[in-house]
């Protein structure tokens, strides 16, 4: 690839491919079958046993070090956006090897040793995990067995045990927050009561403690449970001036606590829910809660992996004097909004992120994983004779997304390779009678306010134009 050296020059830059075969690492090819077909071809003379590969910008062959070596990864075709069946001349060049679900024993013992977690809680965990692989949800009868949940999701779970904080002055009911902490995690996504119920009867059946959705969010007006309590002070500590408008209603208020739980054990957080029920206002929120500085993108379907990652950008206000300059180059790196992100500690907000191709999106797999840690392989780095450039997150560092659900307007659902690295949460529009009256309440003119329910009058006329009217969109949110 081209890239930009320290003069601003472009020149051709050998990729991690090429490093590999010449000092004899390995590689490991991750979704491999997002590749364009063309790119795929030209790996065929690495993988047949004369090992080369042919750059056509140098007019070079690059013969692979013997200790070199080629992995590649990919999901099943069909099942996963955007992922298609690789030609059989292809794939007999790999010994393919399928790997099937883990067993119950072993999931045990790598919960238990990887999360630091009580062997009998483990025990419990998996159990849950495979009666919840035998239902089927109401909403995602296609997802098969992982409807409910994934591996990510048991490993979430056991992860959120090992970074509590502990205190040793206190008793702490460790199987209460577990089962509270599973709820929140694996009833939040849920998009119908009813599947939120059969993860509650699993979670309580197993743990033998009660777990109380209405008093786990706080919408009694008390102060929370083991896994709230810090999101609720927080939360009704009085506003700042921009989100005074801001009504705490009953799923909003939801909204928050799975939110602001999830953004505790810097988890990445996916927002799904209609338009203006309130996902891009509760990640300003918390930005401002946090104190960290908020960047955001909008992705659209003709978003590029350089929108995300950064690319060459011409150089810009240059003086007349610097126009003579050799040494001025006519190009330079600029970062993108995610490289920024990642570097400063920022809140990122990626909005609409299912309108953005399966492809782009796959090249912040490894951002959404626990290590955090970015590849961008089209950033040069000659100057400093480094061979790559890869970024950890700093401290503080934030992901967030929103997207409405698919078939809203031609929106499609993420894949689930995709979704499985976020902590997703359905987030429904207030549509109880109580949660509307405050609304209003709050919205009114208080000169208008003359000592009648101006709510429960307005709610009663939209009930009546509802029973006259043959159709049901009359009503913008």
């Amino acid at each position: 690839m081209y890239c930009a050296d320290e003069n601003g020059e472009l020149v051709f830059q050998e990729g991690v491919l090429v490093e590999a075969m010449r000092k004899g690492y390995w590689i490991i090819l991750d979704e491999l079958n997002l590749a364009p077909t063309d790119v795929l071809e030209a790996l065929n003379r690495v993988l047949d046993d004369n090992r080369e590969l042919f750059i056509p910008e140098t007019r070079k062959s690059v013969k692979a070090h013997p200790h070199f070596m080629l992995f590649g990864t990919q999901n099943p075709p069909g099942a996963y956006g955007g992922r298609k069946v690789l030609s059989r001349a292809f794939r007999n060049r790999f010994i393919e090897l399928h790997y099937d679900d883990i067993p119950s024993g072993e999931l045990v013992n790598i919960v238990h040793e990887k999360s630091s977690l009580p062997l009998s809680y483990a025990k419990k965990m998996v159990a849950i995990m495979k009666e919840l692989q035998v239902r089927r949800t109401a909403s995602g009868v296609f997802s098969g067995k992982y409807g409910l949940i994934t591996l990510r999701d048991l490993f979430r779970w056991a992860e959120r045990y090992r970074r509590s904080p502990s205190s040793s002055s206190q008793f702490r009911d460790w199987e209460q927050q577990l089962a509270e902490d599973g709820f929140m995690l694996l009833a939040g996504r849920l998009r119908e009561v009813n599947d939120e119920q059969v993860v509650l009867d699993v979670i309580e059946r197993h743990f033998k403690r009660n777990v109380e959705p209405i008093q786990l969010y706080g919408q009694d007006g008390g102060q929370g449970s083991l896994a709230s309590q810090k999101c609720l002070q927080l939360l009704r500590a009085p506003l700042t001036e921009e989100f005074r408008h801001l009504v705490w209603t009953s799923e909003f208020l939801r909204m928050a606590v799975l939110t602001f739980r999830a953004l505790s054990f810097d988890e990445p957080v996916l927002l799904v829910g209609h338009t203006g029920c309130g996902k891009t206002t509760l990640c300003q929120l918390f930005s401002t809660i946090l104190g960290c500085k908020l960047v955001s993108i909008n992705c659209h379907m003709h978003s590029e992996a350089a929108d995300f990652l950064g690319g060459l950008k011409p150089t810009r206000s240059r003086g007349s004097s610097e126009l003579r300059d050799e040494k001025v180059g006519l190009f330079e790196w600029q970062d993108g909004v995610v490289v920024k992100a990642m570097q400063e500690g920022c809140c990122l907000l990626v909005d609409e992120i299912s309108l953005a191709d399966d492809a782009v999106l796959e090249r912040l797999n490894s951002v959404l994983e626990t290590e955090r840690r970015l590849l961008v392989s089209e950033r040069s780095r000659i100057q400093d004779q480094a061979e790559v450039f890869q970024i950890t997150a700093s401290p503080g560092f934030a992901f967030m997304a929103t997207m409405n659900p698919g078939g809203d307007y031609g929106k499609k659902e993420l894949s689930p390779a995709l979704r499985n690295r976020f902590v997703e949460l359905w987030c429904p529009s207030s549509r109880k009678y109580e949660d509307l009256a405050k609304i209003i309440d709050h919205n009114l003119n208080v000169s208008l306010n003359s000592g009648f329910v101006w709510s429960s009058l307005i709610l009663h006329t939209i009930h009546w134009i509802k029973g006259k009217l043959p159709f049901d969109r009359y009503i913008r949110t």
